[in-house]
């Protein structure tokens, strides 16, 4: 059975199309559309709108989650406060500052952090998460530090 010449659909170019590996479930050989895997991959591309191949729809999308550079678990996040309120073009943030903050019932302040009790960076149970605090008062005067601590208990109290 020979081939004959066919037009790319993708960049209009005429080739000769050869049969691929795996043979169709009844048997036949099927033939190539485009005259070279990237051509048809830039077609798929340009079929589809930008926003619509981000999440979900991306082709090799893994359910949102995944293990950062330090090992801190990532979860898929456009819509959430800390991306917005920056020029943060990240979509995934840390899966465990979305769990404290679920816990708490409000967002996490600039100057709270995270620990995990156990020293597991993926083991995110609500348990396992506790909240800590690098606010300190600016001065050293008795004065300060009373006024830093009223406001620090009446927060957090």
């Amino acid at each position: 059975m020979r081939a004959e010449i066919q037009t790319c659909p993708g960049c209009g170019e005429e080739f000769l199309p050869a049969p691929l590996r795996h043979r169709a479930t009844d048997g036949s050989v099927r033939r190539t559309r485009f005259c070279s895997k990237s051509c048809g991959v830039q077609s798929y591309y340009d079929s589809i709108p930008k926003e619509d191949r981000r999440g979900e729809n991306a082709r090799h999308w893994k359910g949102g989650r995944r293990i950062g550079a330090r090992g801190y678990v990532e979860v898929w996040a456009p819509h959430h406060h800390s991306r917005l309120a920056s020029s943060s073009k990240k979509i995934y943030v840390l899966e465990h500052r979305v769990v404290m903050e679920q816990k708490l019932g409000r967002p996490l302040r600039p100057d709270e952090h995270v620990h995990h009790k156990n020293g597991v960076r993926s083991d995110n149970r609500p348990a396992n998460l506790e909240l800590w605090s690098r606010w300190q008062p600016p001065g050293q005067r008795v004065d300060e530090k009373l006024a830093w601590a009223r406001e620090f208990i009446a927060l957090y109290g």
